[in-house]
């Protein structure tokens, strides 16, 4: 691949992170503000709910990437074969690329959760252990561009798939506690 295109897959992996601050902060901020407009907020309030809908339609592309992409690096480590590394790391930035959206739409989505008890604490552990997810596979995103980089090999590589190995175990976290939060905490025992 030339260095204009990995240059390419820099920028567009290490800038993922301005987008999901910035929807975070948005959400918190819309939230959280006085009506200044004269508008009623519940409309913002109704819009940011809507949008949160979306949710569980675009999370399994960040799910399902992680979890290929770590498969695929365990091939490529195995077999040796550049391939495999290669669709690893594609993966990995395309799964940054739709946590960034996956991530504010959640927040959007608990705005319209009146939960108490045990789904309550099963939405809070979903929603900062997607949170982490969101931001480790973004810095697994980066570490992969960087260990890409001339004389910075070994050790950056080795923490791009710790960082690799750590977004599944998050992913797979967050989506126990979204199962138990719709399900219920009994789904297993039942």
């Amino acid at each position: 691949m030339s260095e204009n295109k990995m240059t390419g897959w820099r920028v567009a992996s290490g800038t993922a992170v301005v987008p999901l601050i910035a929807g975070l902060a948005a959400i918190a901020c819309a939230a959280q503000a006085p009506d200044t407009t004269g508008q009623d907020p519940a409309n913002l309030t109704r819009t940011l709910e809507l949008l949160g809908r979306f949710h569980p339609v675009v999370l399994h592309f960040p799910i399902a990437l992680v979890l290929v992409g770590l498969l695929a690096e365990v091939l490529g480590l195995l077999s040796g074969r550049q391939m495999f590394l290669d669709a690893a790391r594609f993966m990995v930035l395309v799964a940054t690329l739709s946590a960034v959206v996956t991530v504010p739409l959640g927040w959007m989505a608990a705005l319209s959760q009146d939960l108490e008890g045990d789904p309550a604490r099963m939405l809070w552990l979903h929603r900062w252990f997607g949170t982490a997810a969101g931001a480790m596979i973004l810095t697994t995103a980066v570490l992969s561009e960087l260990s890409r980089l001339r004389d910075r090999g070994t050790a950056l590589r080795n923490a791009y798939r710790a960082g690799l190995a750590a977004s599944a175990a998050l992913v797979g976290l967050t989506g126990h506690f979204g199962a138990l939060m719709v399900r219920g905490v009994d789904y297993f025992t039942r």
